[in-house]
């Protein structure tokens, strides 16, 4: 099946003399209520492309489908030319731009112009496909990189003004070490201890492994 100017039907394979001739299309990727669709299509005419092989997809927020652009994918070959008024209708983020880009260029081994970047168009450089493939990955290193900074700035402000971080540390009873010296005596077990002091045995445990440090912070409470 094919999907050409949003209509999907069937399609012969084309023969090898079509094949020796360079075939030409466009690209369209609009969101719901888009009001330059004529627009768009009257710069892709212009550009050279027949209306009749203008694939069009129509993406809502939370559909991702692209059955257009699997359509053209499968009938790109090499040395087709392909038009995109724009970069971003080539995906909804860096990511899927970078994807998409690579699978016309690379592995379609179509051309590929962006009608509003006249110097993205892989006729005038062959390296022109290697290098937005580099700038889209430096481009999602600095994002990373930003990203990875603002969190530490983060979380050194908050520290700044006192903000706990994780599980907030269950506060230790007063009579932990009357509990925790009966356990250690084997006057009661684990878990009547941690009965005792209403945790969970786990915790108590725990502060029972650590109960130096535990029964110091106990006094500290208290006081």
């Amino acid at each position: 099946m094919d999907f050409r100017f949003g209509v999907c039907f069937f399609t012969h394979k084309t023969s090898q003399r079509e094949r020796i001739m360079r075939k030409t299309y466009g690209y369209m990727r609009l969101s719901p209520g888009e009001q330059r669709e004529s627009s768009y299509l009257a710069m892709l005419t212009e550009a050279g492309v027949q209306k009749e092989q203008v694939y069009i997809d129509r993406i809502s927020g939370t559909d991702s489908e692209c059955a257009a652009f699997r359509c053209l994918v499968r009938d790109l070959e090499s040395d087709d030319m392909l038009f995109v008024v724009s970069l971003n209708h080539l995906g909804k983020n860096s990511e899927e731009v970078k994807e998409h880009w690579q699978i016309i260029t690379k592995d379609c081994g179509s051309d590929l112009a962006v009608l509003d970047m006249p110097l993205l168009d892989t006729r005038q450089d062959e390296n022109i496909k290697d290098l937005v493939v580099q700038i889209f990955e430096e481009i999602s290193k600095i994002r990373k990189s930003y990203s990875h900074q603002r969190q530490i700035e983060g979380i050194k402000k908050a520290k700044e003004r006192n903000v706990s971080f994780g599980r907030h540390t269950k506060p230790i009873p007063k009579d932990f070490k009357k509990v925790a010296d009966m356990y250690d005596k084997k006057q009661i077990s684990a878990r009547s201890a941690a009965e005792r002091l209403n945790v969970s045995p786990k915790t108590f445990l725990k502060w029972y492994r650590n109960r130096g440090e535990t029964i110091r912070n106990t006094h500290s409470d208290i006081s």
